[in-house]
């Protein structure tokens, strides 16, 4: 009997070979707008069949005008289609209009969108999911190697735990865990294009919103102890965060109203495409010692380490996000090549953090 040997690649950099990087060079090394929108349910009661989104939309800061411009005709056709009283793009209304006419509306946006220089990343996350992956780091830091069949105590306690960060002010502690993923990326992203960027977030309560700020401004700003390490993660990421700033009306900023589009239409897609989360989900603990047929790796201080699992989508996982969905259930495959690095991030049904490579046709397990 031949020994599995699992095969070892560096982790993948999708940013350099997605779509949407010939419509985001002519604004490399200037500064963008990121605007952050969130989409819940059922999230913060701790409901099974709960989630949150984060939908982020990045645009130059030199175009913000501009594409404020080109959008109003197709705000008129939106108001036409609603009604004559709406003051702004909001998906509650969008949802439900015929889906041929959401379909027209999404091309005119992305089209507008790729003429400016816009980068849209979209993250999903379910509550079962949120509390999975809590479950998973609890076993993985006494040793355990996956879920067990009966895990209802685990979880109930995982819950409990996390609920305890819930507290004051407001959600923020349960909230800088969501913004801090998509923060990240968003800075990982512009930091390669060399762009300092503005984060304008939604506002929700202020000192919920200031607490949330001053966690994840923290975190960015603790990875420059990893400036004089033989490192290939960025310490760096602190210095092009320019601003939070969380006391803009939704009303006021196209960036935002376009958030809250593209956060519903996330949920849409992945409430409509569940298999995106179940496939390949494990039980199984991704770690160092565990066998993974393709793991992808990368060097810190001289040494090899296993940054994540690689597993090929099948055709028909992946062409959810090619083509038109047919029950008319969503429009955001249209908005896939301007998606940051070509990728949605989401989470695994078993709690695995998930990058979901769309043009290269793979999902990304993250480490424990």
């Amino acid at each position: 009997m031949h020994k599995l040997v699992p095969r070892f690649v560096p982790t993948p950099q999708p940013l350099l070979t997605c779509p949407g990087l010939k419509y985001w060079r002519p604004h490399v090394g200037k500064p963008y707008l990121v605007f952050v929108d969130e989409s819940f349910r059922g999230f913060f009661e701790f409901s099974e069949r709960g989630y949150f989104v984060h939908a982020i939309v990045g645009i130059p800061e030199s175009q913000h005008e501009a594409l404020s411009n080109a959008m109003a005709p197709v705000f008129q056709e939106y108001r036409r289609l609603t009604s004559p009283g709406q003051r702004e793009f909001k998906h509650t209304e969008f949802k439900r209009l015929a889906y041929r006419d959401r379909r027209r509306l999404a091309m005119k946006l992305r089209d507008a969108f790729k003429a400016h220089g816009v980068f849209i990343n979209v993250f999903y996350t379910p509550l079962r999911s949120f509390v999975l992956e809590h479950v998973r780091t609890t076993l993985f830091l006494h040793g355990k190697r996956e879920i067990p069949g009966d895990f209802a105590a685990l979880y109930r306690d995982a819950a409990l735990a996390l609920q305890a960060d819930a507290q004051g002010p407001g959600q923020a502690g349960l909230i800088q865990k969501l913004l801090l993923l998509s923060i990240g990326g968003v800075a990982n992203m512009l930091a390669t294009f060399e762009s300092p960027f503005t984060v304008i977030y939604d506002p929700r309560e202020k000192k919920e919103d200031q607490a949330v700020i001053t966690m994840i401004d923290g975190v960015l700003a603790a990875l420059t102890n990893l400036k004089d390490l033989d490192v290939e993660m960025r310490w760096d990421l602190h210095t092009f965060v320019k601003q939070f700033v969380h006391d803009r009306r939704s009303e006021d900023e196209v960036g935002l109203q376009v958030a809250d589009l593209m956060a519903g239409e996330t949920r849409a897609f992945f409430q409509a495409n569940p298999e995106q989360m179940a496939y390949a989900a494990s039980r199984k603990l991704i770690t160092q010692g565990s066998f993974e047929p393709v793991a992808a790796v990368e060097y810190a201080e001289g040494k090899l380490y296993k940054s994540g699992a690689l597993t090929r989508m099948p055709a028909a996982v992946r062409k959810k996000w090619l083509v038109q969905d047919g029950s008319g259930r969503t429009v955001l495959p249209l908005f896939r090549e301007l998606f940051g690095a070509g990728i949605a991030t989401c989470y695994s049904s078993w709690g695995q953090p998930r990058h979901i490579a769309i043009f290269e046709g793979y999902v990304f397990d993250q480490l424990e």
